[in-house]
């Protein structure tokens, strides 16, 4: 039935919807594990570089619902949340490329990570030090906008409208991360968690962030 509708609306001449629209049957029931750290919102919708309302560590297992030339639609079976990754707002590549870059079939082996090191991704934390790798398993990819590149020295990421962070590498390790508040640097701390950072939203901003323990 699903491909007579598919076919259906080939023949009526419906391209838009067409290239929007893949059967969830063509995908098996394969499970999937998120490989950088991703962040969606209430209404579920996932952004690079957006460090919004929830966090999925790296390994956690997803099921891929359905995927377009504009988005990824997958599920997490624990909780039952669907997430939509639109690809306008990751980068310009095709939506194959951002789920191989996101979604893995293996999970990622962490073992050669210290207990310490290994602690902060997995709870969102970027510590000095960090290589452009544990950045991305912990934060997830920066923003396209503001960061077409990952080779820049400048990584940035947007809490809100109005409060951003913005990540310095040197010979590729982190060295410090600038807080703003409406384009105002407002701190620079050598360590930053998401968690605390979205505090902001109901807290003070006038003596900047902080974060693991640094203010």
């Amino acid at each position: 039935m699903k491909k007579f509708c598919f076919l259906l609306l080939l023949s009526l001449g419906f391209p838009a919807l067409i290239q929007n629209y893949i059967l969830a049957a063509d995908f098996d029931d394969t499970i999937y594990y998120t490989k950088v750290g991703l962040f969606y919102e209430k209404d579920g919708n996932s952004s690079a570089g957006h460090l919004k309302h929830t966090r999925i560590p790296p390994n956690t297992p997803v099921e891929l619902l359905g995927m377009g030339r504009r988005h990824i639609r997958i599920r997490i079976p624990e909780t039952s949340h669907v997430i939509t990754i639109r690809a306008s707002e990751w980068n310009s590549k095709p939506t194959e490329e951002i789920f191989r870059d996101v979604f893995s079939e293996n999970t990622l082996n962490l073992d050669a990570y210290n207990p310490e090191k290994l602690d902060a991704i997995i709870s969102g934390t970027v510590q000095k030090g960090m290589t452009r790798d544990e950045v991305l398993l912990t934060l997830g990819y920066p923003l396209r906008t503001e960061t077409p590149t990952l080779n820049r020295n400048v990584w940035k990421y947007s809490i809100d409208k109005n409060h951003s962070i913005s990540i310095l590498y040197r010979d590729d390790r982190v060295v410090n991360i600038y807080t703003f508040y409406n384009r105002r640097i407002t701190g620079s701390v050598s360590a930053g968690n998401y968690r605390q950072l979205n505090d902001l939203n109901t807290g003070s901003h006038s003596r900047g962030v902080f974060a693991s323990g640094i203010r």
